[in-house]
């Protein structure tokens, strides 16, 4: 996503919840998720864009940001006001009623605009 200001926003929005549908080798998983943290702080530095890894654990989001190499932690609520600060909520809603998803998650849209209950 672009904001106002014309800076970039990524974002990979993982899970590390356990499901009946899908078995994964829980230490290799968050062996990735430490590689991909690594590739991200890289990337940032490189860019100058920002990159976000949201990571579901149980009922909690663990949102990860990178900015020109530094890393931060943020809340669900932190994001979503840094968001919509920078007018990227407003236009990704208004994408999401343009293109809606043909499968009960949207990605990044269900991070935002779905309750934890709907989950």
């Amino acid at each position: 996503m672009r904001d106002k200001k014309g800076s970039n926003h990524l974002f990979e929005v993982k899970s590390v919840n356990v499901s009946n549908k899908v078995q994964f080798n829980s230490v290799e998983y968050k062996s990735k998720i430490n590689a991909l943290k690594d590739c991200y702080k890289q990337c940032s530095i490189l860019t100058g864009d920002y990159y976000y890894l949201p990571v579901l654990k149980d009922e909690n989001w663990q949102i990860t940001v990178f900015y020109k190499g530094e890393e931060d932690i943020l809340t669900k609520e932190m994001l979503k006001n840094l968001l919509k600060a920078n007018k990227i909520i407003s236009v990704f809603r208004m994408s999401l009623n343009k293109h809606p998803s043909p499968t009960p998650y949207t990605g990044i849209g269900d991070f935002f605009f779905q309750s934890s209950t709907s989950r």
